[in-house]
């Protein structure tokens, strides 16, 4: 999910890869945090009076799921959200109907693992074109023929998944960009198509949970006006602002997945800090308050890219990322301003460099007394014996220092680093006799497969320090 139209090319590339790696990735959710970006917002000075968060996971391809599910359960998430793309497979009846089988039966596979399930519909997609990229597909959400088509296989999809525990109306990025026949599309488009969702959806689940996801709502508004501007950013709070206040859309039957961009993303952060801009914090406090008087129940966060290296054309082979100090004060942050549920991301391309931040979202999750170093000393136990934890936990803390997350963010909104060696040469030494347990207690890999992504990471540091 690159929110990057400007740079097509790269999010087509990206985007192929996706598919190619069938399309995983990873989200999860929380179930109490709080509100704002960068290292000057204080948070709550009691951390023991703020609730546990409750995890959930999301999968752009339900058949990823399984080979990851210990991993995932031993983080401490519940809920897994499966990522529908039915409009791709409606070219014929049978290939719709098989494609739904395999979902119900991922649900119930699932469900005997112990997880609930969610998913996650695709707003204005069509069926692709021969040759076009199902991605660019999208159809304009006035034409009733084609969103007659869509609400078609919706209904589908439902009727074909009585097993889901709920249900999310994506927005866009995929979907959207669409010009309305010459017009100007804008928000009243997207809540058009989630009233209509959310009627199908209903006729055949009128108990189920539904939420609304308007992750890049402005690409409804102005297509070709991308992220690399204020302008979209701008856009997606207002967009989103607009949405929420309506007064009989989100409340106690519908829920939200807030995108929270200006809380934690280095590439919108950097486009304001280069105008001399603070943000907006959306949704701050009285937002989520005005909610929960509404009786809205499930007011999430969606926020994807804290671990997902694509943000901003980046790729997934940067070498293992630790951000487990920013993963801890977005928590903190939106568990104090009222979010009761935050999804993260496991990307298909780069799971494996980011199985720290994923133990520490469910630590931070589960319990917000605890704290980065501890977190990071704890995963480094579950791969090394008691004796070589000190050094692990140290090389560990050198790469949290020195992630690329960490260096992308403009200098005001960058944590303060964490004791550590003072060079990766240093840290690689303190690795040379240290030895893998035979096997993980709750790792997503076997931990020599983990120290040697260390080493190798810190190798490709020393190189360019030297």
């Amino acid at each position: 999910m690159l929110l990057y139209r400007k740079r097509e090319e790269i999010r087509i590339k990206i985007c192929r890869l996706i598919s190619a790696v069938l399309c995983a990735a990873l989200l999860l959710t929380l179930s109490a945090c709080a509100g704002g970006a960068g290292s000057s917002t204080p948070v709550s000075s009691d951390p023991s009076q703020k609730g546990e968060i409750s995890m959930m996971c999301g999968l752009f391809s339900s058949s990823f799921f399984e080979k990851y599910a210990p991993f995932w359960k031993a983080c401490g998430i519940k809920t897994l959200q499966f990522w529908v793309r039915d409009m791709d497979k409606s070219s014929s009846d049978e290939t719709l109907t098989t494609y739904l089988q395999n979902i119900q039966g991922q649900i119930r596979a699932a469900h005997e693992m112990g997880f609930q399930v969610y998913l996650g519909f695709l707003s204005n997609f069509s069926l692709p074109e021969e040759g076009k990229f199902w991605y660019n597909s999208h159809f304009d959400v006035t034409d009733e023929e084609e969103m007659q088509k869509r609400l078609n296989v919706l209904a589908k999809t439902v009727e074909a998944t009585p097993e889901a525990d709920g249900y999310s109306i994506f927005c866009g990025d995929p979907g959207g960009y669409v010009f309305l026949n010459g017009r100007q599309s804008d928000v009243s488009n997207y809540v058009y198509l989630c009233r209509q969702f959310i009627e199908v959806i209903r006729r055949y689940r009128p108990e189920v949970p539904v939420n609304v996801t308007p992750w890049s709502i402005a690409s409804f508004q102005t297509p070709y006006i991308g992220p690399d501007s204020t302008v979209f950013w701008d856009r997606e709070t207002d967009m989103t602002r607009r949405l929420v206040e309506l007064d009989d859309l989100i409340g106690a039957d519908l829920g939200i997945e807030f995108p929270c961009h200006n809380y934690y993303r280095p590439l919108a952060l950097r486009l304001y800090e280069a105008k001399n801009i603070t943000p907006p914090l959306y949704p701050a406090a009285e937002d989520l308050t005005a909610l929960e008087q509404r009786g809205c129940t499930r007011r999430w966060a969606w926020p994807y890219f804290i671990m997902d290296e694509c943000d901003d054309g980046d790729g997934a082979g940067v070498g293992v990322q630790i951000n487990v100090r920013y993963w801890y004060q977005l928590l903190q942050q939106l568990r104090d301003a009222g979010i009761n549920g935050v999804f993260g991301n496991w990307s298909a391309g780069g799971h494996y460099d980011h199985v720290v931040n994923m133990y520490a979202f469910g630590r931070f999750c589960a319990d917000p007394t605890v704290t980065p170093e501890q977190v990071i000393e704890e995963y480094a136990a579950k791969n090394v014996a008691p004796a070589d934890v000190p050094a692990l936990t140290q090389a560990l803390c050198y790469l949290e220092n020195h992630a690329n997350w960490h260096n992308k963010m403009p200098a005001r909104y960058q944590l303060e680093p964490m004791p550590a060696p003072a060079t990766a040469a240093q840290a690689l030494a303190l690795l040379e006799n240290v030895q893998p347990l035979a096997e993980g207690d709750g790792t997503a890999e076997a931990p020599a497969d983990f120290l040697t992504r260390v080493r190798q990471s810190l190798t490709a540091l020393a190189a360019q320090e030297s």
